[in-house]
């Protein structure tokens, strides 16, 4: 990702240039790769939520970015969506930092062929939302670690785990940050 609120960059090793890959997007939270296509989170405009730039992976400038079929292209959407994984071509999981009344937590979407549509999200054992998250699909089952909602030393997040079982699988706190600590990201 290049500079704040100027989009989605790429550079090869060892170059002193980047070049925008996108320039209809300027709030771009995570990027990944998932069968050979680009994907981006961002909450710019109306590409709110999970986005394809592109086609595959590109490296030259001027490509689309296109708001996944299912997520709401209003710029009043509510969603607060920061990284994502597939753990296949029909389930996505995206973290979503508002408070969990708001429906804060990591989501997860499932993808009928046409559309993708929120399943549920996983909470239960979180105080607030969910900032950053790494996942592993292994027989079907999905293993989420997630870092909580707070970028503020003054506001110590949490690392925390959760097995998707369904609807009501609790997150178990793996650490707490530190005093004037916080955990920036999960991998």
């Amino acid at each position: 990702m290049g500079e704040k609120g100027r989009g989605l960059f790429m550079l090869t090793k060892g170059s002193t240039t980047s070049t925008q890959l996108s320039t209809n997007v300027t709030n771009c939270r995570g990027v990944n790769i998932f069968n050979g296509q680009l994907y981006v989170s961002t909450m710019s405009g109306a590409f709110r939520g999970i986005n394809t730039v592109g086609t595959g992976l590109p490296t030259t400038t001027g490509n689309a970015t296109t708001l996944l079929a299912g997520f709401d292209p209003s710029t009043t959407s509510p969603l607060d969506t920061y990284d994502f994984y597939f753990a296949d071509a029909n389930t996505l999981y995206l973290t979503d930092a508002r408070t969990i009344a708001l429906g804060g937590g990591v989501q997860k979407w499932t993808y009928n062929g046409t559309l993708w549509s929120l399943a549920y999200t996983l909470s239960s054992g979180l105080d607030k939302g969910c900032l950053r998250l790494a996942g592993q699909t292994v027989g079907g089952v999905t293993t989420i670690y997630a870092v909580t909602g707070s970028n503020s030393e003054a506001n110590p997040n949490k690392l925390a785990v959760v097995t998707d079982t369904g609807a009501l699988s609790s997150f178990t706190v793996l650490a707490n940050a530190g005093t004037n600590q916080v955990f920036h990201g999960v991998a």
